[in-house]
C-alpha cells in the first residue's frame, strides 16, 4: 500500500528530516550571562563562506567492513527458533517495511538525495522531480490515511517477528499512537517558524546537492522550478491556519522570518547561483556552450522560482501579521492535547507532560544547588569556568581529538571522514550556531558539519559544539547506526529527543576529556542542565500552564535574571513550542537511561557497553529503549 500519511509528513517536515540542527545556547545559569553550554547541531566560526576542510580524504573503504552486511540483532534476543509460517510473517513484514521506505523516498526528490546515495541499488525510481505534496487536501485526509496504515501494521502477527522486527513494530505503533493525536490538529503546525522554518534550511539543502552527471543537473533544475509551487502550498496552509484557527506567528516572529527571507533575496552573491556555478565548473565532459546554458537556466530559475517564492513568503507573512488570537497553545481548542503530542515528538519520552514538567524541576533544582555550591566553595573552578583552556581549539583538530578520546567510553567510530564548512554570510542570520547534515544511509563517510561565523555566536563554546555535532555527537551516532545496516525504514523515522538527547549527553563526555578540573567539569555539566532546563521550564509554563509575559518576567527575576530577557524567551516559546525540549528533555532522558543501565548492571556496568547498546538499538522512544535494556542487562550479567 502507498504510505500517504508518511509521504505527507516528509513533504512538510524537510527541516527535521534532513538537518540535525539547534538553536543557540540558552542564557547561562546563575553565574551571569556568559554562554558556556553550547548549541546543538547547527553552526559556528568564520564570517564568510570557505572551502571545506576534511579530516582525511574520504576513503571509500573506510567502514565498509561494518557497512556491507546486515547487523545480527539476535544477540539481544533469546535462542528462539521459528516455524516456517513465522518465517513467512517475518519475510512479509520486512517486505512491507521496505515498500514503505521506497514509497516515502519516491515522494520527495530532495529527501531521497539526502537519504540514499545509490537509489537504484535499493529499487527506488523517481518518476517526478518535486518537493512533494503539502496541499491542504492531503493534510485534511491525514487522520484517515494514518489509521489505514496503522491497521495494516497491526495485521502482522507480533509473536512471529524476530527481535528487530518487534523493535520496529513497537516503534511504529507508539509513533502511530502519537501521530493520531497530532493529525487531529494538523493546522497547528508552523512551517515558517524563525528557528525551524523551511526558509532557514532550503538554501543550504539545495546548495549541497552533488552533480555527478547531467541527469543530476537537470533534476536539480527541475526541483528549483518546483520550488514556487511547493512554497505556494505552504503559504496556502499558513493562510488557512490564520484565517480559520487564528493561529499564526507573533508579529515579532513574523518580522524575524521576513528579515531572514529578505537577507536571502537581497544577497549580493546568491548561494544558489555561486555554488551552482562552482559545481558546474568542476564537472568534466561539459562543453563551454553547455556550461553557459546551464548557468543561465539556473540563474533564471533561482530568480523566477526561488526568489519569487521567498518574496511571496514576505508578502504573505506581512499581510497575516496581527491574526494570532492567543499566545500559549493551551489557550486554543485541543491545545493541551496538541502540546502533549508536540512534547512527545520533541522529547522522544513516554512520560506525560506533567511527569516531564516535574522531572524538569528536579533536574533544575539539583543543578542549581550544585552550581551555587561550587561557586561558593571552589573559586578556582569558577575562574576556570569563565576562561576554560581546552586542549584544542581549531575545528578540525578538535574533531580528530575527540575521535581518539572517545575510545575510553564508546565503541570505535564507523568513520573518521568529515567536512567542515561555514554558512554563507547572507544566511548567518537565519542559521543556527552549528548543524550536521545527515549522512546517506548507504555512505557513512559523507559527513558535513556547518559552522556559523556570525558575531552573534562568537562567544559560543566551539569545543562543546563540535562534540555535539561531531564526535561523539550527531556525526558519530548517525554513522555508527547506519554502519550496522538497520532496516532502511529507520532512516525515515526521526526521534528528535533521542538525537538531540544523545548529542547533549555527548557534550558531557567532552567535558570529561577537556583536562579541566573536576570542579569546572561539574560546573559545565550542571550549567548545561540548568540553562536548557530554564527554556523547557518556561515552555511548560507558557504552553501547558498558560503563563503570560508577566508570569515569565516574574519567573526569570526569581531566578536572578533581568526581566528584560523575558520577552525574547516568551516569543520563542509561543512561536516554537517544544523546540528546546529536544535538547533538555532528550538529555535528561538519556541520562535517566544511563542511570537505568547502572542500576541493572551494578558492578558489571561500563560506559562502552551502555553506549553501544543505546547506539545499536538506535533512535526510538526512551520507554522502548529502557524496556529492551532489561533483557540486555540480563545477558551482560550472565556472561
Amino acid at each position: 500500500m502507498k504510505m500517504k500519511y508518511l509521504k505527507q509528513l516528509i513533504a512538510i517536515g524537510l527541516v527535521l528530516v534532513l538537518l540535525v540542527g539547534c538553536s543557540c545556547q540558552p542564557f547561562t545559569s546563575l553565574l551571569g550571562n556568559v554562554q558556556v553550554a553550547l548549541n546543538e547541531p547547527d553552526e559556528e566560526s568564520s564570517n564568510t563562506s570557505e572551502e571545506p576542510t576534511s579530516d582525511t580524504t574520504p576513503d571509500p573503504n573506510n567502514g565498509d567492513e561494518n557497512n556491507t552486511k546486515e547487523y545480527d540483532f539476535s544477540i539481544y534476543s533469546d535462542d528462539t527458533t521459528y516455524t516456517d509460517s513465522q518465517l513467512k510473517v517475518q519475510s512479509d513484514f520486512y517486505e512491507y517495511l521496505t515498500q514503505c521506505f521506497v514509497d516515502s523516498m519516491e515522494s520527495s526528490y530532495l529527501n531521497l538525495l539526502y537519504t540514499v546515495e545509490d537509489p537504484e541499488a535499493m529499487g527506488i525510481h523517481v518518476d517526478e522531480i518535486s518537493w512533494g505534496n503539502a496541499s491542504i487536501s492531503s493534510m485534511e485526509t491525514a487522520l484517515e490515511d494514518l489509521q489505514e496504515e496503522y491497521d495494516t501494521l497491526l495485521a502482522f502477527d507480533y509473536d512471529s517477528l524476530d527481535y528487530e522486527g518487534k523493535l520496529i513494530y513497537d516503534i511504529l505503533c507508539e509513533d502511530y499512537d502519537n501521530a493520531l493525536i497530532g493529525s487531529k490538529y494538523w493546522y497547528y503546525e508552523e512551517v515558517f517558524s524563525p528557528l525551524d522554518g523551511i526558509q532557514t534550511s532550503l538554501p543550504i539543502l539545495l546548495a549541497e546537492i552533488e552533480f555527478n552527471n547531467t541527469d543530476d543537473i537537470n533534476n536539480y533544475l527541475l526541483l528549483l522550478e518546483d520550488t514556487d509551487r511547493y512554497i505556494d502550498e505552504l503559504i496556502i496552509f499558513e493562510k488557512y491556519r490564520a484565517e480559520n484557527h487564528k493561529i499564526f506567528l507573533t508579529d515579532d516572529a513574523a518580522d524575524s522570518v521576513i528579515t531572514q527571507c529578505n537577507d536571502f533575496i537581497n544577497a549580493e552573491d546568491n548561494i544558489l547561483i555561486t555554488t551552482f556555478n562552482e559545481r558546474i565548473d568542476s564537472m568534466s565532459g561539459l562543453t563551454s556552450a553547455e556550461i553557459t546554458e546551464y548557468k543561465t537556466r539556473n540563474s533564471n530559475s533561482v530568480k523566477d522560482h526561488v526568489i519569487s517564492a521567498f518574496n511571496h513568503i514576505v508578502d504573505t507573512l506581512t499581510s497575516l501579521k496581527g491574526t494570532r488570537l492567543y499566545d500559549g497553545l493551551c489557550n486554543y481548542e485541543g491545545g493541551d492535547e496538541f502540546y502533549a503530542y508536540l512534547t512527545k515528538t520533541n522529547s522522544s519520552s513516554g512520560r506525560s507532560v506533567k511527569e516531564l514538567s516535574e522531572l524538569t524541576d528536579e533536574y533544575m533544582n539539583t543543578a542549581r544547588n550544585e552550581i551555587q555550591s561550587i561557586a561558593k566553595n571552589n573559586y578556582f573552578a569558577l575562574l576556570e569556568f569563565y576562561n576554560p583552556a581546552y586542549p584544542v581549539d581549531e575545528p578540525k583538530e578538535s574533531l580528530n581529538y575527540f575521535i581518539d578520546a572517545i575510545k575510553a567510553d564508546f565503541p570505535q567510530a564507523a568513520t573518521k571522514d568529515f567536512s567542515l564548512k561555514y554558512v554563507p554570510e547572507s544566511l548567518e542570520e537565519s542559521s543556527s550556531p552549528a548543524f550536521y547534515i545527515l549522512a546517506p544511509i548507504d555512505n557513512v563517510n559523507k559527513n558535513i558539519i556547518y559552522l556559523n561565523g556570525s558575531d552573534e555566536y562568537a562567544s559560543e563554546n566551539l569545543y562543546a559544539t563540535l562534540a555535539h555535532e561531531g564526535y561523539p555527537g550527531h556525526l558519530y551516532q548517525t554513522s555508527y547506526f547506519y554502519s550496522i545496516n538497520p532496516h532502511p525504514i529507520r532512516s525515515v523515522l526521526r526521534f528528535s529527543g533521542y538525537n538531540e538527547g544523545w548529542a547533549m549527553y555527548s557534550q558531557r563526555y567532552a567535558y570529561d576529556y577537556s583536562g579541566l578540573s573536576d570542579g569546572c567539569v561539574s560546573l559545565l555539566k550542571a550549567n548545561d542542565i540548568y540553562g536548557y532546563g530554564l527554556y523547557s521550564k518556561i515552555d511548560f509554563g507558557v504552553n501547558y500552564k498558560g503563563w503570560t509575559l508577566r508570569d515569565v518576567e516574574k519567573y526569570v527575576t526569581s531566578e536572578g535574571y533581568d526581566k528584560d530577557i523575558a520577552g525574547e524567551l516568551y516569543t520563542i516559546m509561543v512561536n516554537d513550542p517544544c523546540v528546546y525540549h529536544r535538547y533538555f528533555l532528550g538529555m535528561i532522558e538519556m541520562i535517566e537511561t544511563q542511570n537505568h543501565a547502572k542500576e541493572l548492571l551494578g558492578d558489571n556496568y561500563s560506559n562502552i557497553d551502555c553506549n553501544k547498546f543505546i547506539l545499536e538499538i538506535g533512535p526510538a522512544y526512551y520507554d522502548i529503549i529502557n524496556e529492551r535494556m532489561i533483557s540486555w542487562a540480563e545477558r551482560i550479567n550472565g556472561r
